[in-house]
């Protein structure tokens, strides 16, 4: 199994999902994000309804190579939760995938700081 992987970019406010891990998802139209924020995991789960709870896949995910949420307030509700004070910084979360629910599990706690060199 592959791992899966989403960056967290406080700079410009957004979280990247890769294309690898949205076909691992079965490449859906919409996805759910979850917080839990006492175990301090992320969530994703797939999706083919939009409603309140939802993002929109929208762009061209294979000419890219992801997709990204940009959310200045979740950033900061992340930021919080985890005590983290480094904002020039991209922060890299391997997840754990459940393919039979469509839904992956991205432990915080084992997020690790790369080179912000976009």
């Amino acid at each position: 199994m592959q791992n899966i992987v989403i960056s967290i970019d406080p700079k410009k406010n957004r979280i990247r999902f890769y294309k690898t891990f949205l076909k691992q998802l079965g490449n859906p139209k919409y996805i759910q994000i979850l917080v839990d924020a006492t175990k301090k995991i992320i969530a994703i789960s797939a999706s083919s309804e939009a409603n309140s709870s939802t993002v929109k896949i929208n762009g061209d995910v294979d000419k890219s190579n992801c997709f990204e949420i940009h959310s200045q307030n979740l950033i900061k509700e992340l930021f919080a939760l985890l005590k983290w004070t480094d904002t020039t910084s991209t922060y890299k979360v391997i997840g754990i995938m459940n393919e039979q629910e469509k839904m992956a599990f991205f432990p915080l706690s084992n997020a690790t700081k790369i080179d912000n060199e976009e």
